[in-house]
C-alpha cells in the first residue's frame, strides 16, 4: 500500500473545508429565497381571492384564510473522516477517506382561519368613505369603480304628490345586478348620467372646534397627568366625513344640478342634513333630461320579457313610467356595498358569463377613457355585437383553458380549473382579453386587509405547516 504524502492530505482537507465555507455561503444568500416567498405571496393572496369569487358565482358561502407568518430556515452540514497509514509498520493498514455534507432548508408558515366576529363584522361593514374617496380621485377608471362600490341607486320624483309614494310613477330602483339586460343597462345607462354630471367625492370641512381649559389637578395626581392626555385625544381617530358631490364639465350637464350639491360648496356641505357618504347617501338637486329619459325608455322597449314569462315575472314593469321622469327634479339615494358583497357581486359576474340562469350568456362590460372628455351614456352591447373601444371586460374568468392559452391566476375548485387570461399587457391595459380583472383583484385585496384588524384575527386553531 503507498501511503498518502503530507502535500496530499494538506489539498484534501483543503478541498473539504472549501465545500463545507461554500454550503455555508450558500446557506446565507437567503434574498432569492426571501423573494420566492414574497411571489408565494402573491400567489397565495390571488388564490384565495379567486377561490372566493369561483364561490360566489356558484352561490356557496364563502372561505377565507390569511398567512400570518412566514419564516424561512436552511441549514447546511459537513464532515470529513480521513484514515490513512502512519508509522513505520504501515503496509498492512489501507488507505481510505470518507465525507458527509448535507443541507436543509424550507419555510415554515401559519394559516389562521378568519372565522371570527370582528372579521365579518369588518367585510360587512360598508366600503369605508375616505378609501373611496381615495379610489374615485385616483388613477381608476370611474365607470368601474361606481359598477364595484354602488349597489343600487333609488330615483325619486321630488315633487309634492310623490311625497310618500313608492308606486313605478313615483321611484324607480335601479339594481346593479348583471343576472338580466334590463337591470345590467338600466344601471350602467345611469351611472353613465351621473359620470356625466361629474358625480365625485370630497371631504367636509368640519368646524374645528376648540378643547375645553382642562382643569388643574391636586399635588398627588400630578402622576396621571399623562393618562388624562390619552383620554383626550381618544376622538382624533374618529373617520372624516366625505360626501358624494357633482362636478360637472360640460354646460347642458350643469343645468341640471343644484348649486348646494357643486363639489367645493363648503357653505352647504356642513349643513346637519348634508348626507355623508356612507352606506346610503341622498341628493335631492338632480334634473333628468328628455334625452336620457328617452334612453332608458328605450332600453327597456328593447329589453322585452322572456318568452313564456307571466306577468309576476315581467321585470320590465316597474321601469314602463320612466320615460314619465323627463324634465322632472329627482332625488338619488346612493347604496355602497361592502367588501363582501363586492365579492359576491364579481362572483355574479363570472356566473353570467359561465353559467347564466336568467338571460343568455353576456361578458359584462365597462368603459374606459379620459375621465373628463364626455361619457357615452349607451350601454355596452352585448356578446356577438359591435362594441365601442372604450368598452371592456369587466372580470373574466375562463373554465379548464386549453394547454396552449396563457393563463394568469388560476386556482382549482371542484375539479374545474378557473383562471384569468394572462395576455401581454394584462395588468398594465385594459386593452386585453383580461380587461379590468387585475384591478378588480387589486380593489378586492385592499380591501380585504383593511377590514382585517389585527384584534380580528384568531389566536387559536392556527394551521401550521412545515415544507
Amino acid at each position: 500500500m503507498r501511503s498518502i504524502s503530507h502535500w496530499s492530505l494538506v489539498r484534501l482537507l483543503f478541498a473539504v473545508g472549501a465545500s463545507i465555507l461554500a454550503g455555508c455561503a450558500i446557506v446565507d444568500q437567503y434574498s432569492g429565497r426571501a423573494t420566492v416567498y414574497n411571489l408565494e405571496s402573491e400567489q397565495t393572496h390571488d388564490q384565495g381571492l379567486l377561490l372566493n369569487i369561483v364561490r360566489a358565482s356558484q352561490r356557496r358561502p364563502r372561505q377565507f384564510t390569511i398567512v400570518q407568518q412566514i419564516i424561512g430556515t436552511a441549514t447546511a452540514e459537513g464532515s470529513a473522516n480521513l484514515t490513512f497509514p502512519f508509522g513505520p509498520h504501515n503496509g498492512l493498514s489501507p488507505s481510505s477517506g470518507m465525507f458527509t455534507a448535507t443541507a436543509s432548508g424550507g419555510p415554515q408558515f401559519q394559516v389562521a382561519p378568519l372565522e371570527t366576529n370582528g372579521f365579518y363584522a369588518g367585510i360587512l361593514q360598508p366600503a369605508s368613505a375616505q378609501l373611496i374617496d381615495l379610489y374615485v380621485h385616483g388613477e381608476f377608471p370611474h365607470d368601474l369603480l361606481f359598477n364595484l362600490f354602488i349597489e343600487k341607486i333609488v330615483m325619486r320624483r321630488t315633487g309634492s304628490a310623490c311625497l310618500f309614494s313608492h308606486l313605478p310613477q313615483c321611484e324607480i330602483v335601479f339594481q346593479n345586478y348583471p343576472g338580466t339586460n334590463v337591470q345590467l343597462e338600466l344601471f350602467q345607462a345611469l351611472v353613465g348620467y351621473l359620470i356625466n354630471l361629474g358625480l365625485s367625492t370630497e371631504q367636509v370641512e368640519t368646524p374645528q372646534t376648540k378643547k375645553p381649559a382642562k382643569s388643574k389637578k391636586k399635588t398627588g395626581d400630578s402622576a396621571s397627568s399623562d393618562d388624562d392626555d390619552d383620554d383626550d385625544d381618544s376622538g382624533a381617530d374618529k373617520p372624516l366625513p366625505y360626501r358624494f358631490c357633482f362636478a360637472p364639465r360640460e354646460l347642458s350637464y350643469q343645468q341640471l344640478v343644484k348649486r348646494e350639491s357643486v363639489c367645493g360648496n363648503q357653505t352647504t356641505a356642513n349643513k346637519s342634513d348634508t348626507p355623508l357618504l356612507g352606506r346610503r347617501s341622498k341628493f335631492e338637486s338632480v334634473k333628468i333630461s328628455q334625452k336620457f329619459a328617452d334612453l332608458l325608455a328605450n332600453i327597456v322597449t328593447n329589453n322585452p320579457p322572456r318568452p313564456g314569462a307571466d306577468a309576476s315575472n315581467d321585470e320590465t314593469i316597474p321601469f314602463r313610467h320612466i320615460r314619465d321622469f323627463a324634465e322632472q327634479g329627482v332625488s338619488f339615494a346612493i347604496y355602497t356595498r361592502s367588501t363582501e358583497s363586492l365579492i359576491y357581486y364579481v362572483g355574479e359576474v363570472v356566473r353570467r358569463r359561465l353559467h347564466p340562469d336568467l338571460d343568455p350568456s353576456r361578458t359584462v362590460m365597462i368603459k374606459t377613457g379620459p375621465p373628463f372628455n364626455h361619457f357615452d351614456e349607451t350601454p355596452c352591447p352585448a356578446d356577438g355585437r359591435p362594441r365601442p373601444d372604450a368598452c371592456k371586460p369587466l372580470f373574466v374568468l375562463y373554465e379548464n383553458a386549453p394547454p396552449n392559452f396563457a393563463a394568469g391566476s388560476a386556482v382549482i375548485y371542484n375539479g374545474v380549473q378557473y383562471s384569468i387570461p394572462a395576455d401581454q399587457q394584462a395588468g398594465s391595459s385594459y386593452d386585453t382579453e383580461a380587461g379590468s380583472s387585475y384591478t378588480v383583484l387589486t380593489v378586492l385585496r385592499q380591501l380585504l386587509i383593511l377590514s382585517t384588524k389585527a384584534k380580528s384575527l384568531p389566536s387559536t386553531s392556527i394551521v401550521t405547516t412545515t415544507r
